[in-house]
């Protein structure tokens, strides 16, 4: 303010009365001090602050992690990283291990329970309480003379060096324990995970079930225990990583001469990758537990259900609405989302590499559409006027959480002819639903948990800020479980990174203009710190991992989105004709997709990792279908309804999963897209017919 306004503030002041003149004198009080120092440190300061966070709102700053704007921010980060790390577990834990330890008569009783060595399973340190907590419990080795007095009284933990332990509400257990047995009953002992307790253990609301441990390497070949392969997405991933880094050796083949020497070829994992038998013989037993639930007989849900093995449609579209309106079309996306706004530009200039040059505006204008479509049959149905066409599908059982992590695998027994055992956990979903269900969330989550994509470095450091998918966790811990590594080398990297960012933004370096060989010569650089500084031949697992995920430019990733874009393509088209006996006018009830839009075209060299993920499809998908029952009936008309409403079901649940890179869940969005304008075009079509549409398990294939 001038000094010559001060009258006229105060003159202000005297006729506004109450706290608005107390703002006015104020003011005339701060304008009437010529060089007041407070005045201008004041305003110096403000200044200063607006600077800095508009230097941030222009994303100045490459990972804000380890540049906080200020001392006392940089304490909060801190406490809050220590927190996350260091979460402890549920009150109920310790009490609950100390009572499933004394029952299974090891040494390290309740006095001891506190150094039992516990490592969560899964990703508990980034992810909020839920509504169980997975635990890895190793026992400490005692002595010879402990560990034969164990033998000698029947104890379990003198067999079993380490266990699984779940925890959860009291109800929800049992009923899993429950659920657990009849999965047994039917599939047989080995398909299931054995208990070490018959019973939970219960406190206070509170019980854990106790499981034995599988895993099919031994603990030598991995330097953390709790990150051993043991599903058969462990198994996939080592098959994907394998051929990346074949390609990534092919490339290297037209590096200058003076640049061989440096390129690590020896590097590769310590876990062998599977075989083309490995990956049959798995696909053979999920397709034989897929059958015996299929032909298990089912039971009326209610006693208004006239015929169990068949399901009305109304629930199974329905059903679809909450998970629109959850992972797709919320107000505000979770932060692990692609569609979260520190994301969203990003994933809006690749969403067409990966959908044909559609626009990802265009996909979630089809898919509000479908919502609002979902919400007035929704709204017809409780007023009692259902406006929505009524069929049928048959039912049976079903896992109801089948993915490639629920599916575990062991070292099969000398002598068998398989060389991997299957057993699948977490029954706790396990229910009646359409037939095909658990086959549709099982190749969805193989498609796009296990076909790994390649991670450009340029996105790595945006990505995994505190302020983008990562939350508020640690980054280098969501980092190390995308990319397979060790928690200490993900932080280096990120370290390495945002480091080569800043010094990028200084010297005002161009990285597109930047030679090929020199860019792969800072990717190298960078694995190397990652990696402890040690040679990339003899850095083992991370380094292996490191090189045959990231790439230095968006080329690699564009090669591989044309082969992914092929792939999902042919998962959304895919019909079981071997298992249909109905026809329409003498030719198969669902007739065969053109196959040239599945085709790469002439010149396109293809991404290896990714057609190793599109091949185990392709033999898990050809195994069911020759296993599961054929159908007779409709099928024609209803297919989407099996097929495509499971496959979006899983789709946009994995859209939240923190476990995926980002570039994954933009191809993720491309298939959502897909399967949100097939099933439209579904519900258009569908007759409102006086007699229902129906399709039904064919007799012989029942019996």
């Amino acid at each position: 303010l001038a000094q010559a306004n001060v009258a006229a503030v105060v003159r202000r002041a005297s006729q506004v009365g109450g706290p608005c003149a107390q703002v006015f004198l104020a003011m005339a009080a701060i304008a009437s001090c010529e060089a007041s120092d407070y005045a201008r440190v004041t305003m110096a300061k403000l200044q200063g602050d607006y600077d800095h966070r508009l230097s941030v709102a222009n994303k100045a700053c490459p990972w804000q992690r380890f540049k906080a704007p200020e001392p006392r921010g940089e304490s909060s980060v801190e406490r809050l990283e220590v927190d996350v790390a260091t979460r402890p577990l549920h009150a109920s834990a310790t009490p609950l291990l100390e009572q499933v330890l004394s029952r299974l008569g090891s040494s390290c009783a309740a006095a001891e329970a506190a150094v039992a060595q516990t490592d969560r399973l899964g990703n508990p340190r980034i992810d909020s309480f839920g509504q169980t907590d997975v635990l890895l419990v190793r026992c400490p080795p005692g002595s010879e003379e402990e560990r034969q007095r164990e033998s000698d009284r029947g104890s379990a933990c003198s067999h079993e060096a380490s266990f699984v332990l779940k925890m959860g509400g009291k109800d929800r257990i049992f009923a899993e324990v429950d659920k657990l047995h009849w999965a047994a009953s039917v599939l047989g002992a080995s398909r299931v995970p054995r208990l070490l307790l018959a019973v939970p253990e219960a406190w206070l609301g509170q019980a854990a079930m106790v499981s034995e441990r599988i895993t099919f390497v031994a603990d030598s070949h991995r330097r953390s225990a709790a990150r051993l392969p043991s599903s058969l997405a462990d198994l996939l991933l080592l098959g994907c990583g394998r051929f990346a880094l074949e390609d990534v050796r092919a490339s290297w083949a037209a590096a200058p001469v003076e640049l061989q020497a440096a390129l690590p070829f020896a590097v590769n994992f310590d876990v062998p990758p599977p075989s083309a038998t490995d990956v049959r013989c798995v696909a053979r037993q999920v397709a034989e537990i897929l059958a015996t639930l299929a032909r298990h007989p089912v039971q009326p849900n209610s006693h208004e259900q006239l015929d169990p093995a068949l399901i009305e449609g109304k629930a199974i579209i329905l059903n679809l609405l909450q998970p629109l309106r959850r992972h797709l079309l919320q107000a505000q996306p979770a932060r692990a989302s692609p569609l979260h706004a520190t994301m969203r530009q990003r994933t809006e200039e690749w969403y067409p590499a990966f959908a044909d040059g559609a626009s990802l505006s265009d996909m979630l204008g089809i898919a509000r559409r479908l919502k609002d479509r979902l919400e007035d049959w929704r709204s017809a149905d409780n007023r009692g006027c259902s406006q929505m066409p009524k069929f049928f599908v048959p039912a049976a059982w079903t896992h109801g959480r089948m993915s490639a992590h629920h599916l575990l695998l062991r070292s099969s027994s000398e002598g068998s002819d398989r060389s991997l055992d299957l057993c699948v956990i977490g029954w706790s979903s396990l229910s009646q639903a359409p037939l095909y269900t658990d086959l549709a969330g099982l190749l969805t989550s193989v498609a796009f948990e296990t076909t790994r994509l390649p991670v450009m470095l340029d996105v790595i450091a945006s990505s995994y800020a505190s302020s983008t998918m990562a939350g508020d966790a640690v980054p280098a811990l969501r980092c190390a479980r995308q990319l397979c590594i060790e928690e200490a080398s993900a932080e280096r990297l990120l370290k390495v990174l945002a480091v080569a960012a800043e010094e990028a933004v200084v010297a005002g370096a161009d990285v597109e203009r930047q030679d090929r060989w020199r860019r792969e010569e800072a990717l190298l650089s960078a694995v190397h710190s990652a990696t402890g500084g040690e040679a990339l031949q003899d850095a083992g697992q991370d380094a292996a991992w490191l090189l045959a995920w990231l790439r230095t430019t968006d080329d690699a990733g564009r090669r591989a989105a044309v082969e992914a874009r092929h792939a999902s393509r042919a998962l959304v088209d895919w019909r079981p004709f071997r298992g249909i006996r109905g026809t329409v006018g003498g030719r198969p009830a669902v007739p065969r997709p053109d196959p040239s839009a599945a085709r790469r075209q002439r010149g396109e060299a293809p991404v290896r990792a990714v057609q190793f993920g599109w091949q185990t499809i392709r033999e898990f998908r050809d195994a069911a279908c020759a296993a599961l029952p054929a159908l007779e009936g409709d099928v024609d008309a209803l297919w989407p309804a099996m097929w495509f409403v499971p496959c979006l079901s899983r789709a946009l649940e994995l859209l939240d999963d923190d476990t995926l890179p980002w570039l994954q869940k933009v191809w993720l969005l491309s298939f959502v897209g897909q399967l949100v304008e097939r099933i439209l075009e579904f519900l258009d079509q569908l007759p409102l017919a006086k007699d229902p549409l129906c399709v039904r398990i064919a007799a012989a294939a029942a019996t």
